[in-house]
């Protein structure tokens, strides 16, 4: 972690109000000089030139003891002087002379404040990191001194400038900057803070980054099993079977884009018979269940490639589509015996976040199946809890 800035000082500019010669406009303006390792300021008043004088006198007095004092008298040809006065309170005013030594009239006493400006000092940070893939609240903490409630705080590097949304200062030596998690963009930062006045410094080494190339889901899923069409349809004769259970792995991109791709690994394991179906053609459950010894036993292995749209740290919407295989076992005296089934899978699931790294996920895929020849359709809701890590 780098750090630079100037040495720990005050120093002063002037708030003024303005003064002026019969008819004229005056100017205000201050300067600060780093040059000499010490910020200072110099102060330039300025008015408008009389074409009937050669030269002003100004005179400035401070306010000390309750009356004002003489403290600055000048004389120049020029329209403006240049002065550097500490913090208190003053007034001034100027009187032009004319040709053969001719006395023009005083301006009125114009009163005006010095107030300090203060050097900030920033010294230590923390985090020292927002991770985009993680959910935490985007606070950044500085530390230091003179870090006051009008200092200009922000972050910058070479192509991005990002300020807070709420700044808190705490007792002038520590500030809590609040950001927009949604406009953040990776990057090394420095972090800047600018006081009333132009004084300022830089501390840099903060960083936008992502922890991890890869977000892993980890699964637990219940699956019911529909049936829709084809000759699978025809055998297992049920339209709906609850007994559906699987697990999954998926991976995907952590980085932030429109979609983030992944792949999900899926395994599925699935009891269809009459006592874990339930069609709305049976006269009902105990007649289905007198057949119950017949039915088979599906394993389902999956590949799906993902995508996943992220709306908020709360939810997302993943789309996914993929092949998978399904080793039968047979069961009783149904007709399916020890054949490997192909299918093709498409779906989508939104992921909702229940708390910290848990999540809830619901959602439905399709299977096109093929076996013997001809295909068959088969639609699978799944509810699931999902580990996030």
């Amino acid at each position: 972690m780098g750090f630079k800035s100037n040495c720990l000082v005050i120093v002063f500019f002037f708030v003024i109000t303005s003064a002026a010669l019969a008819d004229t406009t005056d100017g205000i303006n201050y300067f600060l000089d780093t040059s000499g390792g010490v910020p200072s300021f110099t102060q330039r008043l300025s008015w408008q030139e009389d074409e009937f004088s050669i030269e002003y006198e100004v005179r400035i007095q401070n306010h000390t003891g309750g009356f004002y004092r003489d403290y600055i008298q000048r004389v120049t040809t020029e329209n403006y002087i240049m002065v550097s006065l500490p913090p208190g309170k003053y007034r001034y005013c100027v009187i032009p002379n004319g040709l053969l030594g001719l006395r023009g009239q005083a301006s009125e006493w114009k009163e005006f404040d010095i107030i300090p400006a203060y050097l900030p000092v920033v010294d230590r940070f923390i985090p020292s990191a927002f991770h985009l893939d993680k959910r935490f609240e985007r606070e950044l903490y500085i530390g230091g001194s003179n870090l006051l409630n009008e200092s200009v705080i922000y972050l910058q590097n070479d192509e991005t400038i990002f300020y807070p949304v709420k700044i808190d200062i705490l007792h002038n030596t520590r500030a809590r900057l609040t950001f927009d998690d949604r406009i953040l963009i990776p990057g090394i930062y420095n972090i800047y803070v600018k006081n009333p006045g132009g004084l300022e410094t830089v501390i840099d080494g903060f960083i936008i980054d992502y922890s991890k190339p890869l977000d892993i889901f980890v699964k637990s899923m219940w699956i019911p099993y529909i049936p829709l069409y084809g000759e699978l349809w025809n055998i297992i004769g049920y339209d709906i079977f609850w007994s559906g259970f699987g697990f999954s792995l998926e991976a995907i991109n952590s980085r932030r884009a429109d979609y983030n791709s992944g792949v999900e690994l899926k395994v599925s394991f699935f009891l269809l018979n009459s006592i874990t179906g339930f069609s709305l053609l049976s006269e009902g459950f105990f007649d289905t269940a007198a057949n119950a010894g017949n039915g088979v036993l599906l394993g389902e292995i999956d590949i799906n490639f993902s995508f996943q749209k992220i709306f908020s740290h709360e939810f997302a919407l993943t789309f996914r589509m993929g092949i998978g295989i399904i080793p039968v076992m047979d069961f009783g005296e149904v007709e399916i015996n020890n054949n490997i089934i192909t299918q093709f899978n498409t779906g989508f699931t939104s992921l909702i976040l229940l708390y910290d790294l848990f999540h809830f996920e619901a959602g439905v895929d399709f299977s096109l199946q093929l076996y013997n020849g001809s295909t068959s359709g088969v639609l699978k809701p799944r509810l699931g809890i999902v580990w996030k890590f």
